[in-house]
C-alpha cells in the first residue's frame, strides 16, 4: 500500500502552508483558503515563499518516485540504484525542510 496518497499530501501540504502563514502572523490566516494563504506569504517574504515551493517539489518528488514503485509492484524491492535514488530524495527532502524552517526563523 502507497505510504502517502495524493490526498494525504495535499493535505499536508495544507497543513504547511498554514503553519507557515501563522509564522509570518499573515492576518486571518485561520480563515483564508490555501491559495490566498500562499498569495498573503509571497507578498510579505518572497524567499519563504520561494523555499515553501521548493519544499513542495521535492515532496512532491518524493511521492512520484514512491508511487511510480508501488504501481510497478517493486514496493521493498528496489534496486541498488533506485535505493540510492530513494536516498537521494529523502535527503533533497530533508534539506528543503531545514532550509525552509531557516528561512522562517530569520
Amino acid at each position: 500500500m502507497l505510504w502517502l496518497s495524493k490526498n494525504d499530501l495535499k493535505n499536508f501540504f495544507g497543513e504547511v502552508t498554514r503553519n507557515v502563514a501563522k509564522e509570518l502572523n499573515v492576518s486571518e490566516w485561520e480563515w483564508l483558503f490555501h491559495s490566498e494563504l500562499l498569495e498573503q506569504i509571497k507578498a510579505q517574504d518572497s524567499m519563504v515563499a520561494r523555499k515553501l515551493e521548493s519544499f513542495f517539489s521535492v515532496y512532491k518528488n518524493c511521492h512520484n518516485f514512491h508511487v511510480k514503485v508501488e504501481k510497478e509492484g517493486r514496493a521493498g524491492k528496489l534496486s541498488l540504484t533506485e535505493n540510492d535514488e530513494l536516498q537521494t530524495l529523502i535527503s533533497v527532502r530533508h534539506v528543503a525542510r531545514e532550509a525552509l524552517l531557516k528561512e522562517l526563523r530569520k
